[in-house]
């Protein structure tokens, strides 16, 4: 459930940034994720209230490939979970 709601996250942040799935579909490119590692802290139980953050914690000269993390709370703020992600940019009618 952790990357579930991590994976929205992500998808908010781009869209609050402009970039929808209008517009990747549109300018032909979009995220992919190349892995997804996660480190359970804390459990968090169905209902209860969590924050998860979002930070850019590396990225290619170029800009094409990234890592990002997320933190996951519970609302005690305890520590939950971490989450690491390596994607990159990825053309959606080349598929590369």
């Amino acid at each position: 459930v952790y990357n579930d709601y991590a994976a929205q996250v992500r998808t908010i942040y781009l869209a609050n940034r402009g970039l929808t799935l209008d517009v990747f579909h549109r300018e032909d490119f979009g995220p992919i994720l190349f892995s997804e590692k996660t480190d359970f802290l804390a459990e968090v139980r169905a209902h209860d209230r969590m924050t998860i953050n979002l930070k850019l914690a590396g990225m290619s000269p170029d800009g094409r490939k990234w890592q990002i993390r997320h933190e996951v709370f519970r609302k005690d703020g305890t520590k939950a979970a971490e989450i690491q992600v390596l994607g990159a940019w990825f053309s959606l009618s080349k598929r590369k």
